[in-house]
């Protein structure tokens, strides 16, 4: 059984979002492309333009280093293929042998997001893509110094 469903209050399920109850389309024109206050909030650490909340408010002091709670510090995206045929033909000398697997919902790869103020005027980025092969990669790692 394939479900569907559309909702049109959706809210991005961004680290950021959660933290902030903001929709995607507040810092995204197409994820992953920002839009101008998108830049704005990435150049000031993650924090909201003209703010410097994340320096210590909401957070928990962990001797001088000031963190977040877990939930809004990670993220997840996962590619989803719904189907996946794969054909495959063999010559032989008695003819042409063929195969074709089909497979539903292989996700190719999960990408894995750790981002948010660190410090005083200091952020992180970091993004982990994690390949269904047993590749593992980041594909960014980001230090901010800002304010």
């Amino acid at each position: 059984m394939i479900m569907l469903t559309i909702n049109d209050n959706s809210v991005a399920t961004s680290q950021w979002s959660r933290k902030y109850e903001l929709a995607c389309t507040t810092c995204h024109t197409a994820f992953p492309r920002l839009n101008y206050y998108g830049e704005q909030f990435m150049r000031n650490g993650y924090q909201l333009p003209e703010e410097q909340d994340g320096d210590e408010t909401g957070k928990e002091d962990l001797g001088g280093l000031y963190l977040s709670s877990l939930d809004d510090m990670f993220g997840l995206r996962i590619n989803l293929q719904p189907i996946k045929i794969e054909e495959k033909a063999l010559i032989t000398n008695a003819g042409i042998d063929t195969t074709s697997k089909v497979s539903i919902g292989n996700p190719p790869w999960l990408q894995l997001f750790t981002a948010g103020t660190i410090y005083k005027n200091t952020s992180i980025f970091i993004e982990t893509q994690i390949d269904t092969d047993g590749g593992a990669h980041s594909s960014w790692f980001r230090l901010g110094f800002h304010n």
